[in-house]
């Protein structure tokens, strides 16, 4: 498998709109949703590049939004997004139908439970996940899931780190992105997708039709992202960099010294074309 190479300065890139996983990309993982909390000095650097981007910078996550916001804390102005695009600014009111079919689906899987100890079921406000243990245990309830929404078009199952998400089937973090980019302050950028778990492909892949990319977080994988930053650390130290220097705080947040970007009409300021084309054709 082809290791990916990180991706441009960010002070390289122009007009852009920058997406953002929560958990394993922003913040490392714990053992439970509710010990996660966001670096105030991550807060920062968020803040700071929120300003520089115009607005054009949203963190899309598989959480609740009011589970994301216990975790955020405060940052003032950031849109979230949460359940995999059901809430917040791109959320619509699920149809009666699917949140029966969802009630149907936790009924069944709950029988199940006792064979998986350690398991717990997350109820979320437009679905639930199932929480696996650590120990490798929980494939039964994997399948299970899989097998079950098989009877349930109304649904879709998607599988995380050490969790099992099921979610109505128009949501997903692509669905979520192409709906941003099509509104201000993302529209006519070029979309980065940064995130580290099998739910963030499908706004890797929407970021790519839109022609920007994604970037995975973590050990390589087979992904439709183009460049890849190997933990939540990199990501940080990238986010950090891409601080402007005449920005506020970029002096407590010492970034280093960068060219402040152009609008040329193409979504990488100094990287040459050919150097471009080489870095976006990685085998995936």
């Amino acid at each position: 498998m082809l290791t990916l190479p990180p991706p441009p300065p960010l002070s390289q890139l122009v007009e852009c709109a920058l997406f953002l996983d929560f958990d394993g990309t922003l913040c490392p993982l714990e053992t439970h949703p509710d010990l996660v909390r966001l670096d105030p000095r991550t807060a920062d650097v968020l803040i700071a590049l929120h300003n520089r981007l115009e607005g054009a910078l949203c963190i899309i996550s598989g959480r609740s939004l009011d589970s994301l916001r216990q975790s955020l804390g405060v940052l003032s102005g950031i849109p979230l997004v949460g359940g995999h695009g059901a809430e917040g600014p791109v959320g619509v009111t699920d149809p009666v139908p699917v949140h029966a079919a969802l009630q149907r689906l936790e009924a069944r899987l709950r029988t199940c439970l006792h064979a998986c100890p350690g398991a717990w079921i997350e109820l979320k406000p437009h679905g639930f996940s199932v929480h696996l243990p650590r120990d490798g245990s929980g494939e039964l309830l994997t399948v299970a899931m899989q097998t079950a929404v098989d009877t349930e078009p109304l649904l879709r199952v998607q599988s995380g780190h050490l969790v099992v998400e099921a979610t109505a089937a128009q949501y997903s973090k692509g669905t979520a992105l192409r709906s941003l980019m099509r509104q201000p302050p993302f529209l006519e950028r070029t979309p980065i997708m940064i995130g580290d778990d099998l739910t963030d492909e499908a706004a890797f892949a929407a970021a790519k039709d839109l022609k920007g990319f994604g970037v995975l977080v973590g050990a390589p994988r087979r992904t439709l992202a183009d460049f890849a930053l190997g933990d939540v650390a990199e990501v940080t130290r990238w986010l950090r960099r891409g601080v402007s220097t005449g920005q506020e705080n970029a002096e407590a947040l010492a970034p280093e010294s960068s060219q402040s970007p152009t609008a040329t009409g193409r979504p990488f300021a100094t990287t040459p074309q050919d150097e471009l084309t080489k870095a976006c054709g990685c085998d995936q």
